[in-house]
């Protein structure tokens, strides 16, 4: 579950487990669904996911094997992007608080992913380093 910002944080992203999952995002004070997105047949469920701070977007990962991340456009209820995010579980994802940045982290038990999507050279990410850089 994730909650957007905003002056009523009043729009919600939710994630259902299960063989056909999906995500659905929710205005909290009409009670009204916005928009819905179906994962596939081998999605597992969803271990996380993160509203865009603009609320145009929504980024989840599945519990399949090949832990796939997805991004949807919430406002043209379409998925942009759907990839193999490796074999680690992805246990965390989180959108930049900064004003129309669309870059996410997504932390996985042994690792941290640095992402941007629309980043033109195509490498969508960068690992991240704990503790000491040694050189």
């Amino acid at each position: 579950m994730d909650i957007a910002g905003g002056e009523l944080r009043n729009i919600v992203a939710t994630g259902e487990c299960g063989k056909l999952s999906t995500v659905h995002i929710w205005d909290t004070l009409t009670m009204n669904s916005i928009a819905q997105f179906s994962l596939g047949a081998t999605a597992k469920g969803v271990a996380g996911l993160s509203i865009s701070p603009c609320q145009r977007y929504v980024a989840c990962v599945d519990q399949s094997n090949d832990h796939n991340m997805y991004i949807y456009n919430v406002q043209r209820k379409k998925m942009l992007l759907t990839l193999s995010a490796g074999t680690d579980a992805i246990f965390n994802i989180q959108w930049s608080k900064k004003p129309n940045d669309l870059k996410f982290v997504a932390v996985t038990t042994r690792s941290i992913q640095f992402w941007n999507p629309a980043d033109a050279s195509k490498k969508l990410f960068k690992n991240g380093t704990f503790g000491q850089k040694y050189t």
